[in-house]
């Protein structure tokens, strides 16, 4: 039976109602005698019958204001508003708890990621300003560090640079100058001449990282790199480079330029100066390349994994907390033991071996601890592979390398609500939660800047635990604020969610209410038993 047809059957009871006679109970005589004998109260008289008339008319005002109607509309979104933000603050809760704790390394992330200065791959850039990734890459800058100042060309000069030179003067009847063109002595007044000079090779930051010494050497001695020369303009050059040697002013002749005073060819020399600097730049790049991206690749696998286990191990865990809890409710409500005879431990048994079934027994909650760890496994190999890029144009600190990863598993949060929403939430709903995972994600980015900023400001006034003491200021200031910003978004209400919510809990609540009034009318009026309860 639909409201109105109940409101008319209603109106049709209160008509039988009122055209039933008034019943008095009487009075006693002496009451009786002295009603008589009183004057007659003509103002109560009219006014009575003024009621009576209203009464038995049926002419009362049934109907509702205007402004009865927006109070206890206002009643009602004051409940909802209650309840929505009751949510909202239990679930930026964890955000702000874990924000506080994370810098005292208390956070209840499973798995501790170590994040470190200059990301995860020792780039060129962070080579040359002597940030390094792995105590590996630290050794291998210290000793090109070393070989800038002190450089030492025996590696370079060892039996095998002589055994070289040693077969060239033996399979040629004649020598020819690899920078004139003429023929020159094979006796000691030629030499072997490295045409990109090993000094050159050992300051190039690319060469130390991309390879070891031995790759050096061995690159330095391969024959798209060697030519013999005449002795003395080998002694001349020394470790120069060749471009440079030629137009610089000869030690002996200082009206001439080394070019000129030795007679080098120049179309021949530079065409053998530009196979060597295009052979050494491959291999210096290639090398390099090679090294950059396997321990890219192997970083971001490692990492991926770390945090996709940690994701869905999170996930795991916040349902067995929530299994947890609701049975030690359970045991404060109903008591620990059903009955007296029930023995602790086998109460105990059972009450876990529910816990377990909840969590792992509920194939969905695996499904989704499952899912949670692959959009995190996702997101930490994207994350990971663009901060390696980040890292090759700026050295970025440990908390920029957190802040990217966080980015992106937020990133990903949110694509998974936009494109994937749970069972029963719409497109809209999808939309409306994913905007404040994105907004959340952005102010945590903010955060993380502003802790940088503020933790070397600390750290130059010398102030103990600078740290520790940024991390829990930014962290608070971060964590409100990610609150402030998602309430600003449920007021806003970009997609129109909040109000669809509003408007269904307060349809069902004005008909809860409405069946709760209806339901005490028809009690009083059965209680009453002035009408047949058929009628009813």
């Amino acid at each position: 039976m639909s409201r109105v047809e109940r409101f008319k059957k209603r109106k049709s009871l209160l008509n039988d109602l009122h055209s039933k006679p008034d019943i008095r109970l009487a009075r006693s005589h002496s009451e009786l005698t002295e009603f008589l004998d009183s004057e007659v109260d003509t103002a109560l008289v009219n006014s009575q019958k003024s009621q009576s008339e209203s009464f038995y008319n049926n002419s009362y005002d049934l109907g509702v204001t205007e402004a009865e109607i927006q109070s206890y509309l206002a009643v009602l979104d004051k409940k909802f508003n209650a309840r929505k933000y009751s949510m909202l603050f239990d679930s930026t809760k964890d955000v702000i708890i874990d924000q506080l704790v994370r810098p005292l390394g208390l956070n209840r992330q499973s798995i501790a990621l170590r994040d470190v200065n200059g990301g995860p791959v020792t780039t060129l850039n962070n080579f040359k300003q002597g940030v390094t990734a792995t105590e590996q890459d630290r050794k291998i800058y210290d000793d090109y560090n070393k070989s800038q100042n002190n450089f030492d060309d025996k590696p370079y000069r060892d039996h095998k640079f002589k055994n070289i030179r040693k077969q060239k003067l033996q399979n040629s009847e004649y020598l020819t100058d690899g920078y004139t063109g003429k023929e020159i002595p094979k006796d000691g007044r030629s030499h072997l001449e490295h045409i990109t000079s090993a000094h050159q090779i050992e300051i190039d930051p690319k060469a130390h990282l991309g390879m070891n010494q031995s790759q050096r050497v061995e690159m330095a001695s391969d024959d798209r790199n060697l030519t013999m020369i005449g002795a003395s303009m080998n002694q001349s050059k020394g470790d120069k480079d060749f471009k440079v040697w030629l137009n610089t002013s000869n030690a002996k002749d200082k009206t001439k330029l080394n070019g000129e005073y030795y007679g080098v060819d120049k179309s021949i020399a530079y065409e053998k100066y530009k196979k060597s600097t295009q052979f050494i730049n491959q291999q210096t790049a290639l090398n390099y390349t090679n090294k950059l991206f396997n321990e890219t690749v192997v970083t971001s696998v490692s990492v991926a994994k770390d945090v996709g286990l940690q994701q869905a191990i999170g996930y795991l865990f916040s349902e067995l907390i929530s299994a947890i809890f609701s049975e030690v409710k359970d045991a404060f409500v109903n008591g620990f033991k059903k009955t007296a005879d029930n023995n602790f431990w086998d109460v105990l048994k059972k009450r876990l071996s529910r816990i377990c079934q909840s969590v792992l027994g509920n194939w969905q909650v695996v499904i989704n601890a499952l899912q949670t760890g692959l959009m995190g496994t996702i997101s930490a190999f994207v994350s990971n592979l663009c901060t390696v890029l980040v890292n090759l144009f700026v050295k970025t600190s440990k908390n920029i390398v957190r802040i990217i990863r966080e980015g992106f598993l937020s990133l990903m949060a949110a694509l998974k609500y936009l494109f994937f929403p749970p069972e029963g939430m719409s497109v809209k709903q999808g939309a409306h939660e994913a905007s404040k995972i994105l907004a959340t994600g952005t102010v945590m980015i903010i955060g993380g800047f502003a802790e940088e900023a503020f933790s070397t400001y600390l750290s130059t006034l010398a102030i103990p635990f600078s740290g520790i003491i940024s991390g829990v200021a930014v962290g608070l200031a971060t964590g409100l604020s990610s609150l402030f910003v998602v309430f600003m978004l449920d007021k806003l209400d970009l997609f129109g969610v909040n109000t669809e919510q509003r408007a269904l809990f307060i349809q069902g609540k004005v008909n809860v209410d409405f069946e709760k009034k209806h339901s005490e009318a028809i009690d009083i009026i059965k209680r009453m038993g002035i009408v047949n309860i058929n009628q009813l």
